[in-house]
């Protein structure tokens, strides 16, 4: 799943395929009191130390992850909808 359309299609701790440029991982999120706990999991190939990245999101709050491109903006894939 990529983007912000795929965001909707999650259910609370769900695991779901993410795909950006060099990256592949996972990412899932949960009810908690204090708002929605995302976790997503990252790595540049099966050998390499994954990275993960930690957020608990408010109502209307986003959480982005993007990869920085040669030259020119890079491409932010939201996930909203949560």
């Amino acid at each position: 799943m990529t983007g912000a359309s795929a965001a909707a299609g999650l259910a609370p701790a769900s695991g779901h395929s993410i795909h950006l440029p060099g990256f592949d991982g996972v990412i899932y999120y949960t009810v908690e009191q204090s708002g929605y706990r995302v976790v997503a999991t990252l790595a540049s190939g099966a050998d390499e130390l994954p990275i993960r990245f930690i957020s608990t999101l408010g109502p209307g709050q986003r959480m982005a992850i993007s990869v920085p491109q040669s030259i020119g903006p890079g491409r932010a894939r939201p996930m909203t909808g949560i």
